[in-house]
């Protein structure tokens, strides 16, 4: 789908009446990340960001935010942080993570009420090429409540 999404991104910012605030720039990755998949989404990215000459205007680059919710997610982020760009001290890449909690369901995220939970936010914040965006969670079980 991130594919088709790129693939068509170029034509929506053409027509997109207010260039400003583009919502096909900020794109969460909601599926649980696995090193392959974070390989293949750089460099659709790249290609994208390389194909549609973005590299200069911010409003046209894609944020990609990817969901965090286990320690071993943080791992495929960590060697980025020794890949710089044309300027040694600036970093090449900024990974934008999303803290999924738990909060009923016990199929996915980090349990809401877990002291490693918070420490996991901390971890993430420690790594120099990741960016703690947000906080994500999902309360299916309100479904069935009538307010």
């Amino acid at each position: 789908e991130l594919e088709l999404l790129l693939q068509h991104a170029p034509q929506y910012n053409k027509n997109h009446k207010n260039k400003q605030k583009n919502p096909l720039n900020n794109i969460l990755y909601g599926v649980p990340i696995a090193p392959q998949k974070l390989t293949r989404i750089q460099a659709l990215l790249n290609q994208y960001q390389n194909d549609n000459n973005n590299n200069n205007n911010d409003n046209d680059r894609i944020r990609m935010h990817y969901l965090l919710d286990h320690p071993d997610h943080l791992e495929m982020f960590r060697p980025a942080h020794n890949e710089r760009g044309p300027n040694k001290n600036q970093r090449q890449r900024q990974f934008r993570v999303v803290l999924k909690l738990d909060t009923g369901y016990h199929r996915a995220g980090a349990p809401w009420d877990d002291p490693e939970s918070v420490e996991l936010a901390w971890q993430a914040e420690t790594l120099p090429a990741v960016e703690l965006v947000g906080v994500y969670s999902h309360c299916g079980h309100s479904y069935d409540e009538s307010s």
